[in-house]
């Protein structure tokens, strides 16, 4: 099983898109990803919620950027990215109320491996994009 300290180690070769802002992003995330699933339980709702905030803003840029280089597959990515906000919320809520363990699990096992799916597959496939764009325009 995948973890967050693994995924840091393993960045460079994994998870790097060449885009320095999209990387820079996922960097944070994944910073921000160890210190809530490792934070203690009268403090994990606090982490929980900054790595909710900057997942809305990441993604938010993400879209803002493949819109403007008209990526393919532009709905299908924001789709996923809505549809793991709205699991996200759920988790954020559930720990306000109580349920710090069953939103720990889940950061822990289906987020981290979300992210390594969803990096692997849709961010680099907007990377090169965007990366093909940026060169055509040099």
């Amino acid at each position: 099983m995948l973890d967050a300290k693994q995924l840091i180690a393993n960045f460079d070769a994994f998870y790097k898109t060449g885009v320095s802002q999209m990387d820079r992003v996922h960097e944070e995330f994944l910073h921000l990803l160890v210190t809530a699933a490792n934070s203690a339980e009268e403090s994990f709702h606090h982490h929980m919620a900054v790595l909710f905030e900057h997942c809305q803003l990441h993604f938010f840029e993400e879209e803002a950027s493949m819109a403007a280089f008209q990526a393919p597959e532009y709905d299908h990515h924001c789709r996923e990215h809505k549809a793991i906000l709205e699991v996200m919320q759920g988790h954020c809520d559930g720990a306000a109320e109580g349920r710090i363990e069953h939103a720990r699990q889940w950061l822990k096992q289906d987020f981290i491996r979300w992210f390594d799916q969803h990096t692997r597959s849709w961010d680099s496939l907007a990377a090169e994009h965007v990366k093909g764009r940026e060169s055509q325009s040099a």
